[in-house]
């Protein structure tokens, strides 16, 4: 990262190190761009930045997994778990999870979390575990990067029955507050421009119609709202972590960076870019 004479920050290809911190006319998204994403969807080039910039899930839904779960010894695997990050928050609130995801620079930073979590690194198409494993699987922000008919029946392979499937998928919500609301809106409008439309691959999923067209039955939903804050240099860490950035060239990384950059830094809240967010959890039972 670079800064220009007029102090603006600019993408270079040099490593960053952010002390203190861990870890309009839309143009459509081509369809080779489109259909090469799932392809490209190489979080493994990201992963550093993914571990330090990706928060969690509230307190809230966790409470409400205890519900789902009573039973604490209940084995928990935890899909596309990327580094960890839920695995680790639902070890925290006593259950018994593991992790598994198909990249191994993920799977090796999960690790070195450690709190004595097993992690495999393993697509969801090809999970190395004996039918009728565990009593609960869960994907957070990932069902829909494997929500195809071979991982949905490897899933339903593993899971016992009467089990239970939990997919979490967090994305923004629109906010009460005007000033977050401006902000996500002209963050869309940069998103569109660069991405098109479909930009975000996670925002319409829709987990309850995959569920069910699978045969899960007893399908629910629940929303959770709460917000994120992120200091300047976090929130464009977390732009540098997300999968659309490996779609751009490293020209447009440049502009785009500088589009957000400049985009955050006038509607700080405070010292914060604040994120007005919503984990949608949909809970499914193998038929």
């Amino acid at each position: 990262m670079e800064r220009s004479h007029s102090g603006l920050v600019r993408w270079s290809r040099k490593p960053v190190c952010l002390k203190g911190h861990r870890g309009f006319k839309s143009l459509p998204l081509r369809q080779d761009n489109l259909a090469s994403h799932m392809e490209r969807n190489n979080f493994d080039a990201l992963s550093r930045d993914y571990d330090a910039a990706r928060r969690g899930y509230p307190v809230a839904l966790f409470k409400h997994l205890k519900k789902i779960i009573p039973n604490k010894e209940s084995q928990i695997l935890d899909v596309g778990c990327g580094t960890g990050i839920s695995t680790r928050q639902l070890r925290c609130y006593g259950f018994k999870s593991i992790g598994a995801d198909k990249g191994l620079e993920m799977i090796r930073i999960a690790k070195k979390h450690g709190g004595g979590i097993s992690y495999f690194v393993a697509p969801a198409s090809k999970l190395p575990f004996r039918e009728h494993q565990f009593d609960v699987i869960t994907a957070f922000t990932a069902f829909h990067w494997f929500d195809d008919i071979k991982s949905v029946n490897e899933i339903k392979r593993v899971l016992k029955k009467g089990g239970v499937f939990i997919a979490v998928q967090k994305t923004l919500a629109k906010s009460e507050d005007k000033r977050v609301e401006k902000l996500q809106r002209r963050q869309r409008v940069i998103m569109d421009k660069y991405f098109g439309l479909k930009s975000d691959a996670a925002k319409n999923h829709d987990a309850a119609a995959v569920l069910r067209k699978n045969g899960f039955v007893h399908i629910t939903r629940r929303p959770f709202y709460f917000q994120e804050k992120y200091t300047l240099s976090q929130a464009m860490l977390r732009v540098k972590s997300m999968s659309n950035w490996n779609l751009l060239s490293d020209a447009k990384k440049e502009k785009y960076y500088e589009d957000l950059y400049n985009l955050y830094k006038k509607n700080l809240i405070g010292r914060y870019v604040v994120r007005s967010c919503v984990a949608k959890m949909v809970v499914g039972y193998p038929p």
